[in-house]
């Protein structure tokens, strides 16, 4: 029995490695379709409050570029995201307007919960705005 299951896990580790994303930056829109993933990126994360979005490698080294130097990126798992005013939002829906998803905080007395709201442009390059009508309008 625990033979197979060994087998089993481990049949499952070679096919997520084979099936798995990889993660890419993305230095215009039009390179979400053309740009080829990056095998040698591990992962790539925007800083919060800074300036810069660290890339890590597989070799262990960490490189830093700018937020306003890239359109945006796609993590390991195959998630778009677009940089705007230097935060993440993750592309949902490209059609006709582009839908995105933005991770924020609610503050309530005394506990703050995280919360995901959505934002709106006409395309992938114009600005994004709160609601759909305002973005289909400009």
């Amino acid at each position: 029995m625990k033979a197979s299951q060994l087998i089993f896990g481990f049949a499952l580790l070679v096919a997520g490695n084979a099936l798995g994303q990889r993660a890419a930056l993305l230095y215009r829109s039009t390179d979400i379709e053309t740009t080829q993933p990056d095998s040698s990126i591990r992962n790539i994360w925007p800083q919060k409050f800074g300036r810069y979005m660290v890339i890590k490698y597989k070799n262990g080294v960490k490189t830093k570029v700018p937020k306003d130097a890239v359109w945006g990126f796609r993590d390991k798992k195959g998630r778009l995201y677009r940089m705007f005013k230097r935060e993440p939002f993750e592309v949902v829906k490209n059609e006709g307007y582009v839908r995105y998803a933005f991770n924020s905080f609610i503050y309530i007395d005394p506990m703050i919960i995280p919360h995901k709201e959505a934002r709106f442009s006409a395309t992938l390059d114009s600005p994004i705005v709160f609601t759909k009508k305002k973005a289909l309008r400009k």
